[in-house]
């Protein structure tokens, strides 16, 4: 994280411990969210009746508690500033809200990478996006709704089309299913864990 170099680095984290570390880095800045002052994911309750397939009359009632992410300038121009190394500390309890908002940064993020590369393309500066308890973000429960298709799709093509990296910390990866441990090969490469284990045992 130091001035003079061509990598960026920003974390998104659920605990304290950037703080602690490297809360006196001049290079860093920290930004609490999820709290009174800063808060960009909203709650809002939409209830819609969809048809059911094959199912001739038949309406199904989507009572889901679904989440709005309220676009900020002021967050776009601080993601889109190449200068800053940057520490979310995400206070969401709520692992829906966190990815909902993980996954807007990563856009904006992408976004900006890939104009950047489009116009010039010896642009050889780059982005280190670090995913601190990945599993909960971005685990089944979360990647189940259409909001997760855009997150797969930066996770795979960031590195090539934007020169967005990501560095993801998991936790309990041998006790996820295959789903979920197929998704994350994205970002966590190859990982040898339980059901892995049980294949081989079954072959």
């Amino acid at each position: 994280m130091k001035a003079e170099n061509k990598t960026r680095v920003i974390i998104f984290s659920s605990s304290t411990i950037y703080q602690r570390k490297f809360g006196a880095c001049d290079n860093l800045k920290l930004i609490k969210v999820g709290t009174f002052d800063f808060s960009p994911v909203q709650n809002y309750d939409k209830a819609e009746m969809e048809r059911v397939g094959n199912g001739r009359d038949t309406f199904f009632l989507n009572t889901d508690k679904k989440y709005m992410f309220q676009r900020s300038a002021w967050l776009e121009q601080l993601l889109r500033n190449d200068s800053i190394n940057i520490c979310f500390e995400i206070h969401y309890l709520n692992s829906r809200k966190a990815k909902t908002f993980i996954t807007e940064c990563l856009k904006i993020l992408f976004e900006h990478g890939k104009a950047k590369l489009e116009s010039n393309p010896e642009y050889d500066f780059h982005t280190l996006a670090v995913l601190e308890e990945c599993q909960n973000s971005y685990g089944t429960y979360n990647l189940n709704d259409d909001s997760a298709l855009e997150a797969l799709s930066i996770l795979s093509m960031g590195r090539t089309d934007a020169n967005l990296h990501f560095l993801a910390i998991c936790q309990r990866l041998a006790e996820t299913s295959v789903k979920i441990s197929e998704r994350l090969r994205l970002i966590s490469g190859l990982q040898i864990g339980f059901n892995s284990l049980n294949r081989v045992k079954a072959q």
